[in-house]
């Protein structure tokens, strides 16, 4: 049920299904940091990913960053070792 639950949050999932799936799913960066920030392509589309084991410990921080920047325009403190310019093609 909490599958199920958590696909409907993103409903396509529902349709095209989940070709495997495991407990434990690790979200790690080239460079082994957290991505968080407005996506370059896709304005108002803000990502929060590649916590790796450290998302739980850091979802009250990253969440209060992540709102900041969503209703003010801009986090309240410097995020530039997260930010996801930094895999922007210049680089």
């Amino acid at each position: 049920p909490f599958l199920e639950t958590a696909m409907a949050r993103v409903p396509r999932t529902l349709e095209v299904g989940i070709s495997k799936f495991f407990c434990g799913p690790e979200s790690f960066t080239p460079d082994l940091g957290p991505v968080v920030g407005e996506s370059p392509e896709i304005r108002n589309f803000f990502v929060a990913a590649g916590m790796n084991s450290i998302g739980i410990l850091s979802a009250g921080g990253i969440g209060k960053i992540m709102a900041d920047w969503v209703v003010d325009g801009r986090p309240e403190v410097d995020i530039t070792e997260m930010n996801i310019s930094r895999f922007e093609p210049y680089q």
